[in-house]
């Protein structure tokens, strides 16, 4: 396993220096990637329905869903939480929110999402703690329902070669990433997991 105390601590370090009026700020004019996960939400998932966001941190891409969603924030950090509670409540949304740590099944009920998705999350893990993650995600979600992991494509050289520049640098703003390769390889035997759908 990875050192997760470490992680959740630059989480931490991350949130505090956020202000509701930046949050709020990033939901009134998203960055490209959480337009794009929206909207292949959207076309995948459909309009309404029960979904769960994890590692949510401020819950920013489950704001952007159609308000016809029932949406549910997960994160282990009671800052993040904090955060999306005032954020939610200054652009007029509801959400429940949910201290937990995903890697700790038992913190989730069994079958309660329609969707259960992450954006930017499961490339901070290790393989080991990445299938658990995963495991554990399709186990939380309904039978028929889609799970869906967003992550930066490491395979992108650009992106890669930036990467690596700014950690060399120590000027990467975020915890340490793995490359993520292969989703069918890494999901390969996990009950209730089929790959439906790669997007670069």
């Amino acid at each position: 396993m990875g050192d997760s105390t470490i992680m959740s601590d630059e989480w931490d370090d991350i949130a505090s220096r956020a202000t509701t009026e930046t949050v709020v700020a990033n939901y009134r004019n998203p960055c490209a990637f959480q337009s794009e996960l929206r909207d292949f939400l959207v076309k995948e998932c459909g309009q309404q329905g029960s979904c769960i966001e994890v590692g949510a941190a401020f819950g920013v891409t489950s704001a952007l869903l159609p308000l016809g969603w029932k949406r549910h924030l997960s994160d282990q950090s009671a800052i993040c939480l904090e955060k999306a509670k005032l954020f939610y409540s200054e652009i007029g949304q509801q959400a429940e929110l949910i201290q937990a740590d995903i890697l700790q099944p038992q913190a989730f009920g069994i079958g309660q999402f329609d969707l259960v998705f992450s954006a930017g999350l499961i490339e901070h893990f290790n393989l080991d703690e990445r299938r658990a993650m995963a495991r554990n995600c399709f186990r939380i979600c309904r039978p028929g329902g889609h799970v869906c992991f967003a992550f930066p494509n490491h395979c992108s050289l650009p992106y890669r070669l930036s990467y690596l520049y700014l950690r060399l640098r120590r000027r990467w703003p975020y915890p340490a990433e793995f490359r993520i390769a292969d989703m069918e390889q890494e999901t390969a035997g996990i009950a209730g997991a089929r790959l439906l759908k790669t997007v670069s």
